[in-house]
């Protein structure tokens, strides 16, 4: 049924253009066969682009059928929220597309007049083409994949209004890079017209009258009425790709005015162009525009048992759900090369600090790299790596000047202000570095009118913690460092010797810090999750039972505190921090240098000892665990979890 339709709409249409040409001094130099094969071959082409995912990370190719989950799409895009809290409806991304191919399809055309069903009610629209805009790696290209099979196989899908897709990859359109700097030279350049003129095959002669310079524009706009009329008399869908990978602004300029002219042009035939949200600021008549939202748990769940299998898949989906880099898992990029290290390797990458370099790196350079897009900055030397510093250099201002994961533009400039002439950026340019940011690498983003956020809460920590562990020490302001809980673990984690800084924050910071239980159980919490690889060091023992000691004396004073039992909440948590820092401290030694005032009993019925340092002159200590202990304060408190016992098992002196 649909090679007979699209007969007689390659009939229909050639019909027209022949009519047009005779109205022009214009002829056509290709037959209808050529025409037909011209066609033909690009829907073969747009058939096995369609077919299957692959990046780097993969083992080999996977089909499309087999992975791709469908999506959902934000009505209107976030950038348009007054505030946060501002409520957007979440409608399936086919349903959207759907409804708007549907909506204005012409059923009653002289060319496959069948009916499709209802309209999917997404919302009032009269537009007739789509623009379908998404952060790095949200699935715009994949969800179009998935549409161009449906259009292909299932001849019902849409039928009597759009019949196949034509598809340009708007990459392919960029000048060659000896080219570049002579383009603005050369004026109006119609590169996606032309394109589609040669996907199409269609060779235009023109008398010597129209061949010479001054009649350039005149053959452009026959050229441009045939094309456009030919393509519209084929009820297609055509597909612009990736139009934030279109390198130079001057080839965006012009491709843009030409989408403008399709966009309005077209009758019959539909229009989506996809984006990066950051990079399409505009408005073009007759659109609609959508934004693909985040996946949903049961999307994630979903999309691990595709690729992965029912056991493998929740396994991976329950994993990532309990991890500290869960909300990274939301776009289909980042979970897919989960998903592939999963395959690859049959296990979870064992430190999230392995994860977070990854998604990084994946986000920053590698995604580009890998499709060989090169995107220009607007800046001299801010380049991949200059932009890491920056996002960790923004990441800690913004971290620890607002507390906050949203900002506003305000909040955004004032943080701009203190970093940007380290990184040669000008003055006042803060909204335009951000837009950069956004579209390069999609870690920082617009979301919402005038308010800005990092893509992922777990990646601002991780960029925090970066521009953190690289400075020459720890900063002391207790201000700053009191908010910082999750990044000063991560900074354990990620520094090249966890066991000394570790020891350093808990010695050196946290006395100043006067930290009660809030903090201390979030850094607790956050260091067994990030799971540093501590070399053995005495000293981090000895800074495990300060830290230890620091936060049970805050909780001894909390108000739910009772005056039989030490309410020790954190008690399990110190004890596996314990065996991960492994040089634990023999409870003989402790006591050849601290005398027992109390043993009080935790609610789980654990003896927890009360210490206090003896004068130097009573101490039955060698001279090296003498250097050991100087660090620790006078007073403090032991869980059984956190010494090793005597050597006859006594656990008290």
């Amino acid at each position: 049924m649909k090679e007979i339709v699209l007969k007689e709409l390659m009939d229909f249409a050639l019909a027209g253009m022949r009519n047009a040409l005779r109205r022009t001094k214009a002829d056509l130099r290709v037959s209808t066969e050529d025409l037909e094969k011209a066609l033909d071959s690009h829907l073969r082409l747009v058939r096995n682009w369609s077919d299957e995912i692959s990046f780097a990370d993969l083992k080999s190719p996977k089909a499309l059928e087999a992975v791709y989950i469908p999506l959902d799409t934000y009505l209107s895009p976030l950038r348009y929220r007054v505030s946060p809290s501002e409520p957007i409806k979440v409608v399936p991304l086919e349903e959207a597309i759907s409804a708007t191919l549907r909506q204005h399809g012409h059923r009653n055309d002289t060319v496959g007049s069948s009916t499709s069903g209802d309209v999917p009610k997404v919302g009032a629209t009269v537009a007739r083409h789509l623009v379908i805009l998404g952060q790095p790696g949200a699935g715009k290209t994949t969800s179009m994949k998935s549409l161009c099979r449906r259009m292909l196989l299932d001849t019902k899908f849409l039928a009597g209004t759009i019949e196949f897709p034509v598809l340009v990859r708007l990459r392919e359109l960029n000048p060659r890079e000896s080219a570049r700097g002579a383009e603005t030279r050369l004026g109006r350049d119609d590169v996606l017209v032309a394109r589609l003129q040669e996907i199409l095959g269609i060779r235009l002669s023109f008398p010597p009258d129209l061949q010479t310079e001054e009649a350039s524009a005149q053959r452009r706009s026959i050229r441009d009425r045939i094309v456009l009329d030919y393509i519209d008399s084929l009820r297609v869908l055509l597909i612009l790709d990736g139009f934030d990978e279109i390198a130079t602004k001057f080839r965006r300029e012009n491709i843009l005015a030409e989408i403008r002219l399709l966009a309005q042009q077209f009758d019959r035939s539909r229009l989506i162009v996809t984006s990066r949200t950051g990079e399409f600021n505009y408005h073009i008549e007759n659109t609609q525009q959508y934004e693909i939202s985040p996946l949903s748990e049961q999307q994630v769940t979903s999309f691990t048992r595709h690729w992965l299998g029912p056991s493998d898949g929740d396994r991976l989906a329950l994993h990532v759900k309990r991890s500290p880099f869960a909300d990274t898992a939301l776009r289909p990029l980042t979970l897919a090369h989960l998903c592939a290290i999963y395959e690859r390797t049959g296990s979870f990458p064992e430190k999230p600090k392995t994860v977070y370099n990854k998604i990084v790196n994946l986000l920053i350079e590698n995604w580009d790299e890998q499709r060989s897009i090169r995107r220009e900055s607007a800046y001299a030397h801010f380049g991949v790596y200059r932009k890491f510093e920056f996002l960790t250099s923004l990441a800690y201002v913004l971290t620890t000047a607002f507390k906050s994961s949203a900002f506003r533009r305000m909040d955004l400039e004032l943080a701009y202000d203190r970093v940007h002439e380290n990184f040669g950026l000008p003055k006042g340019d803060a909204p335009k570095v951000a837009s950069e940011l956004e579209t390069h690498t999609g870690l920082f983003v617009q979301s919402g009118y005038n308010l800005f956020e990092f893509s992922h809460r777990s990646l601002q920590e991780y960029l925090t913690a970066e521009f953190i562990v690289r400075l020459p020490s720890v900063p002391k302001e207790p201000r700053v460092l009191i908010s910082l809980p999750n990044e000063l673990a991560i900074a354990v984690a990620i520094s090249s010797q966890p066991s000394a800084y570790f020891a350093h924050l808990v010695f050196a910071r946290f006395p100043m810090l006067q930290a009660e239980f809030p903090f201390i159980r979030a850094f607790v919490n956050r260091l067994l999750v990030e799971q540093p690889d501590f070399e053995k060091s005495t000293r981090a023992g000895c800074a495990l039972l300060t830290l230890y000691s620091q936060y049970l004396r805050s909780t001894l004073h909390h108000p739910a505190q009772m005056s039989i039992f030490v309410m020790d909440r954190l008690g399990e948590e110190f004890g596996q921090l314990g065996k991960l820092i492994r040089e634990r401290i023999v409870l003989g030694e402790l006591l050849n240098a601290f005398d027992t005032i109390s043993t009080p009993t935790g609610l789980q019925a654990e003896r927890i000892l009360q210490l206090v340092k003896r004068p130097k002159a009573k101490r039955q200590i060698t001279q090296n665990f003498a250097q050991n202990i100087r660090d620790l304060p006078n007073e403090i408190w032991i869980n059984e979890t956190l010494v090793e016992p005597n050597d006859k098992g006594e656990t008290t002196g």
